[in-house]
């Protein structure tokens, strides 16, 4: 559905009104935005949507090994050996795409983590307001939990500013309540106004397929937040005070969304479980640098650090994404080319892609791009094994000696691929 969406920014430089994409007709689309800009670039959709993808999950862990403090050899090998351990939970910031390989929250994390580092290098207030609320506006056309949790955040850091400003002079911080009463009024104006929030809270309706390493995510949030507690209180410098309210605001927002769940059955196990992948990281950062202690420490190739375990780190979560991304390059090019050019009765949703060779998600994939099938109830039973060639007039479908053999009309024709009609096949 991700690709749905790509593939019409892509030829259409827009969502048009008859194009039918399920939830993706209400998605936030700036990620997808990304994707159609790199596709024009690349000449793939698909293409582009791998490479965003990569890229966003190596950004986030040279973030994260930012935040964590790069320069102590200490932080650094207690990291890695964290992120073995945790690699088995599956619930680290780039697991998200394990199942799908491309979710608009990835590219979100991205940014959240990018205005975190800058959280912890402004010291003015109403600065570091401004700067959070117009993020998390803009990152509500990527994804709107990122949004919310970029907002939590800053509201956090800003309301410890002023508990700490209180405790230090005895006074009351009265500009520091007014800039926290400022963002606090325009986040909500942001989720009172904003469409994307409305997509979420139909999203969070959605139960995906999320599996952690883990049964019973209330006891991890807990843990999560405890650290996070800890970090705050015992913060040394502006990163740990940064990362410790963090850590609290994403805890509480993945609070606030099971209670929906289990006390008002709202939402989904699948939006809960969305909340664990920057939970958990920030809670992990949080407990390496309580664990590492401040001695700065010294490499004689630090600046090579980060880039290198950030690659490493990325291929460990990519790597069992084998699916051979040539071949359904290939079919997409043919599906695009014979449904503009060589197929003189191709209509919008009378063409179908029913490649044996394909998994039936790619099928589904290029008979709803290419061939405009319409998304609805009866097109998605196609990905778990029902017959595409049903109601449809043409069929795409591998060349071999039998078709040519049994089909009589046959158009497009190249080596690997050609279009019949479907009463051939039957």
């Amino acid at each position: 559905m991700h690709f749905m969406l790509v593939d019409e920014l892509m030829k259409h430089g827009m969502r048009r009104p008859e194009a039918q994409m399920g939830i993706m007709d209400v998605y936030p689309d700036g990620a997808h935005w990304v994707g159609a800009i790199v596709g024009k670039i690349s000449g793939s959709g698909l293409v582009a949507i791998v490479m965003v993808t990569v890229v966003s999950v190596y950004v986030c862990y040279v973030l994260l090994l930012e935040l964590l403090g790069k320069d102590s050899p200490i932080k650094v090998a207690l990291a890695a050996i964290a992120f073995v351990l945790l690699a088995r939970t599956h619930s680290l910031i780039g697991w998200e795409v394990r199942v799908n390989y491309f979710y608009s929250q990835i590219v979100g994390d991205v940014v959240l983590l990018a205005t975190l580092l800058m959280l912890c290098h402004l010291r003015s207030e109403w600065k570091r307001a401004l700067m959070v609320f117009f993020i998390g506006a803009s990152a509500m056309y990527i994804h709107a939990l990122i949004a919310l949790q970029i907002l939590a955040c800053g509201l956090t850091c800003i309301a410890w500013s002023g508990i700490m400003a209180w405790r230090a002079t005895h006074r009351f911080p009265f500009g520091i309540l007014a800039t926290l009463l400022a963002l606090l009024a325009g986040a909500v104006a942001i989720l009172a106004f904003h469409p994307s929030f409305r997509a979420m809270r139909m999203a969070a309706e959605n139960d995906g397929y999320l599996k952690f390493g883990y049964s019973y995510v209330f006891p991890v949030i807990v843990a999560c937040g405890a650290i996070g507690c800890m970090m705050l209180w015992r913060a040394r410098d502006r990163v740990d005070t940064v990362l410790g309210c963090a850590g609290i605001a994403t805890v509480l927002l993945a609070l606030l969304q099971y209670g929906a769940l289990h006390l008002g059955h709202a939402g989904s196990a699948y939006a809960v479980k969305k909340h664990m992948f920057v939970v958990v990281s920030l809670a992990t950062l949080s407990a390496i640098r309580l664990v590492g202690g401040r001695k700065p420490g010294h490499w004689t190739f630090g600046w090579l650090v980060a880039p290198v375990l950030a690659g490493l780190a990325s291929f460990h979560v990519l790597a069992l994404f084998e699916t051979p991304v040539s071949p359904v390059i290939r079919a997409i090019a043919y599906a695009n080319h014979v449904a503009q050019f060589e197929l003189p009765g191709f209509k919008p949703g009378n063409t179908v892609s029913a490649d044996e060779a394909l998994p039936p998600m790619i099928n589904f994939a290029i008979s709803t791009t290419a061939f405009q099938q319409p998304f609805s109830e009866k097109q998605t039973t196609w990905i778990y094994g029902a017959d595409p060639t049903v109601d449809a007039t043409y069929a795409m479908v591998r060349r071999t000696p039998e078709i040519d053999a049994k089909c009589e009309r046959k158009y497009g024709k190249t080596t690997e691929y050609v279009v019949v009609e479907t009463a051939c096949l039957r």
